[in-house]
């Protein structure tokens, strides 16, 4: 397993050992990931602009995206945009975190790994 793979199924274990209930604003999501990486000491830079019209949550690691979206986001969109960030050579992953479950996400961008995470899994949620 390279070391990239290894950062991003740590990231994945981080977002998905979360506990929140439903929240208000994307930003309550955002700063509970915040400080679930500094719990467990993973090296992370927030609000990062990574190629023009790319700016994401969190660039952890150097090279794993994270970015969230609240409620239930428009699958093709979404997927435009995490195309849109693997396609920059210093991506090597991207974690997609969303409050609800979104249907025919991404596995792969670009030749490089998507892994999906809906918090509302945690709530008893079957999305």
């Amino acid at each position: 397993m390279s070391q990239n793979t290894s950062l991003l199924d740590a990231v994945v274990d981080v977002v998905r050992g979360l506990k929140l209930p439903p929240v208000r604003l994307e930003q309550d999501v955002v700063q509970a990931i915040r400080q679930a990486f500094l719990s467990a000491e993973i090296v992370f830079e927030e609000e990062m602009t990574i190629s023009p019209r790319c700016r994401v949550d969190f660039l952890v690691g150097g090279g794993v995206v994270v970015e969230v979206k609240k409620g239930k986001p428009n699958t093709r969109r979404v997927n435009e945009q995490v195309a849109r960030y693997a396609s920059c050579d210093r991506v090597s992953g991207v974690v997609l975190v969303s409050e609800r479950g979104l249907f025919d996400h991404l596995d792969e961008a670009h030749g490089k790994p998507v892994r999906y995470v809906a918090l509302s899994k945690n709530w008893g949620l079957t999305t």
